[in-house]
């Protein structure tokens, strides 16, 4: 069995952290109403995560599988991810994500708000385009 090396390791320890806050912010905005006052802190905190794991690196790409992301080490290695994030991104028809050094935390607040609404529709509080025409506050 392959075994990552220490800075392969250290990546996927940062992505890691990333998909667990992001997942909790998701978690978030779907329980809370928008201008919940724990809404704000949950996606300033996973920004933070992106920032960090962009800091070097510029860009991080994700294949997603209903179970798994996947995620390419710089001398393209692959190692999948179990997580719950690429069940409900895999649900959105979403197999790819491409996440730049130029992301504003507005633009992850939105993405995330149409993340944690699409569950909702599905379940037909709300649809996507509702997300979209919604304030861009948390």
């Amino acid at each position: 069995m392959y075994k990552p090396t220490m800075n392969e390791q250290l990546y996927l320890d940062e992505i890691q952290g990333f998909l667990r806050e992001t997942s909790a912010c998701l978690r978030i905005f779907a329980l809370y109403p928008k201008g919940h006052p724990a809404r704000g802190p949950a996606l300033e905190r996973t920004y933070k995560k992106i920032e960090d794991l962009l800091k070097d690196r510029g860009s991080v790409y994700f294949g997603v599988s209903e179970e798994e992301l996947i995620v390419f080490t710089e001398d393209e290695k692959e190692h999948r991810l179990d997580t719950d994030l690429a069940g409900r991104l895999h649900q959105q028809g979403i197999l790819t994500v491409k996440i730049d050094s130029g992301l504003t935390q507005n633009d992850l607040g939105l993405f995330l708000r149409c993340l944690s609404r699409a569950q909702q529709a599905i379940s037909g509080d709300q649809s996507i385009r509702e997300s979209l025409q919604e304030p861009s506050s948390p």
